[in-house]
């Protein structure tokens, strides 16, 4: 496992295969938003773009957070619907 901190409390955690931890003290508690969830303890409010609007799939949620230049950076892509590719 690999781990990285910093000075205010941000600490970054992944086990080198696809367990990834994010810890940040309470202090940020109801601050943040993104992939990592909002940290406000509402569970029913995790789902936003962002833009903070609610959206109504976990595709659609996780689409909304790539980069605009994603496609054209790797060979792995959730836009195929036919004979597509593998990720190796």
């Amino acid at each position: 496992t690999a781990e990285v901190g910093t000075d205010f409390g941000l600490v970054v955690s992944y086990d080198w295969n696809w367990y990834l931890v994010i810890k940040l003290p309470s202090s940020y508690y109801g601050s943040v938003c993104g992939l990592c969830g909002n940290f406000n303890g509402n569970m029913g409010d995790e789902l936003q773009n962002p833009a903070g609007n609610a959206v109504s799939s976990v595709i659609e949620w996780a689409k909304s957070w790539q980069t605009p230049d994603q496609d054209k950076d790797y060979p792995c892509w959730d836009t195929c619907e036919k004979n597509c590719p593998t990720c190796d």
